[in-house]
């Protein structure tokens, strides 16, 4: 990992909000955020990501998916 003076890049910032990352690398990310007075990019991509799932509901998104793949399918 990177060091403690660098900041977090974002795309492992994403990975963390994620929950992509094995729990000790998690864990330490975190400590790390906070330590470094960051943890407010944390806190917004995770309020930016709940909108977005409240906007696209995975059982419609899943839906809609499936409805064009079933038309690209057919050539449509």
């Amino acid at each position: 990992m990177a060091s403690h003076n660098e900041r977090v890049p974002d795309w492992l910032l994403e990975r963390l909000a994620a929950g992509e990352l094995p729990a000790a690398q998690a864990r330490a990310l975190r400590e790390r955020l906070s330590a470094a007075g960051d943890r407010d990019r944390l806190d917004a991509l995770d309020a930016s990501n709940a909108e977005i799932l409240t906007a696209h509901p995975a059982d419609k998104v899943v839906a809609e998916v499936r409805r064009r793949a079933g038309l690209l399918a057919w050539g449509a």
